[in-house]
């Protein structure tokens, strides 16, 4: 190395009691006799590339466990930008790579982050609730990075529960061949409410005049379940009335009702049965 001279370099520190606090350093300039580059020689305690020491850096983490950005940053005295780049930085280094040797369960889904980010897709460690991956898009090419990932780890996955979508149903079967699929409860259910909006408004096109006024309305107290009912509004009576008065409206609704109760069953020989019947 051959010395070129100082710069000045501020850095923000924590707070001295209720003052902030900023040093001001002279930085020696470093020029590489390899390749002739000339660089800021790193300081001791200070965040590399950055204007803000390390004890600043890991006091803003402890204050974002309690505060707001907006907040920490107005305490601290600096930008809200800067608060969010310390705050992402740790969540990246703390979460960024979870280790893949550790879960025996994974549950896939898809979440819609709006019209500018569009999809997403993430794989969560069951047990843990923990974030092991998130794809950008849906589709078969979405996890094409954690797949790989996976099979480089030696995970011993013994089951994943997804939606029914036959992408994610195909892409688990190529992958995780050993593992058990499982469809998860909210999909099953809403699959079945789907099903019985669709009874309610055919019954609601066929029914007279007269019978119509009582179904006006239904469908959302068709969908709910039983304790939730408001006395109050006369809903369960408005219910009872709906499906005396059609037997396949009665019908599909007490089989919502009975294949939520499957999820409550123990042992699996119970639910099994439970099944069957249903």
């Amino acid at each position: 190395m051959i010395r070129r001279g100082l710069v000045d370099r501020m850095a923000h520190a924590p707070r001295v009691g209720m003052d902030r606090t900023v040093l001001f350093i002279q930085t020696p300039r470093l020029e590489c006799r390899k390749c002739q580059r000339v660089l800021n020689g790193s300081l001791p305690g200070y965040e590399p590339r950055c204007n803000y020491t390390k004890s600043f850096a890991s006091m803003v983490v402890d204050l974002r466990r309690m505060m707001k950005i907006r907040d920490v940053a107005e305490w601290m005295g600096v930008s809200e930008g800067m608060i969010r780049s310390i705050d992402k930085s740790w969540l990246t280094k703390r979460f960024g790579k979870p280790r893949l040797r550790a879960p025996e369960v994974i549950a896939i889904d898809e979440i819609y982050a709006g019209k500018r980010n569009k999809y997403f897709t993430i794989v969560i460690d069951w047990t843990s609730g923990a974030i092991m991956d998130v794809g950008e898009g849906k589709g078969q090419y979405a996890l094409k990075r954690f797949w790989r990932r996976l099979r480089g780890s030696g995970a011993k996955i013994k089951a994943a529960a997804t939606d029914m979508a036959s992408v994610n149903h195909a892409a688990v079967i190529r992958n995780l061949p050993k593992a058990k699929q499982v469809f998860d409860r909210f999909h099953i259910v809403k699959l079945m409410n789907d099903k019985l909006t669709q009874v309610r408004r055919d019954v609601h096109a066929e029914a007279e005049t007269m019978n119509r006024h009582v179904l006006k309305g239904l469908r959302w107290l068709l969908l709910k379940y039983p304790e939730n009912l408001d006395e109050s509004k006369n809903e369960r009576t408005r219910l009872q009335e709906a499906l005396d008065l059609n037997r396949s409206l009665a019908v599909a609704y007490y089989q919502k009702e009975d294949l939520s109760q499957i999820w409550q069953q123990t042992p699996r020989s119970a639910v099994a049965s439970l099944l069957t019947d249903w």
